[in-house]
């Protein structure tokens, strides 16, 4: 008869079986919270500019005609400005790059610009435009120096 305090083979085999399952596994798991970690990170690392740029772009889109687009300096600052007409009134929207942020305002035609406050609209480290014919360029860069950029081709009307 056996001692019950020894260890056959068949349990030692059994545990070892056991033991490689449980390491099978913690490895498995923690190779996918890396794997998540540098998705997660990546995405995190790429959302301010190219939420600057998804932003110009929706303000351009809404436009309707490359006329209402057109460039001026506010405070010494190249401005991006997008016109609307509204009830017979036109209205400028301005969109530049100031103190690490993408800014903008929105202002009546006969408004003093000396009494405009900006809002800022994302945390980026820069942001550029350029208006070529018929195409809107446009780039931003984050703090971690993920760039975005963008080509829009403007429709119809003529340029100002």
């Amino acid at each position: 008869m056996r001692n019950k305090n020894e260890l056959s083979v068949e349990n030692l085999f059994a545990f070892l079986l056991l033991l490689i399952y449980v390491i099978t596994v913690l490895f498995v798991i923690l190779s996918g919270v890396g794997v998540y970690k540098k998705t997660v990170e990546l995405g995190n690392n790429h959302f301010n500019s190219s939420t600057a740029i998804m932003y110009v772009r929706q303000k351009v889109r809404s436009a309707d005609s490359k006329a209402n687009l057109t460039e001026e300096n506010f405070r010494g600052r190249r401005c991006l400005v997008i016109e609307n007409n509204e009830n017979g009134k036109t209205y400028k929207n301005f969109i530049f790059f100031e103190k690490g942020y993408l800014c903008e305002f929105y202002i009546s035609e006969n408004s003093n610009l000396e009494d405009v406050f900006p809002t800022k609209i994302v945390p980026i480290k820069s942001f550029d435009f350029e208006i070529e014919n018929n195409l809107l360029k446009l780039n931003a860069k984050d703090e971690d120096e993920q760039e975005s950029n963008l080509i829009l081709y403007l429709y119809g009307g003529e340029s100002r």
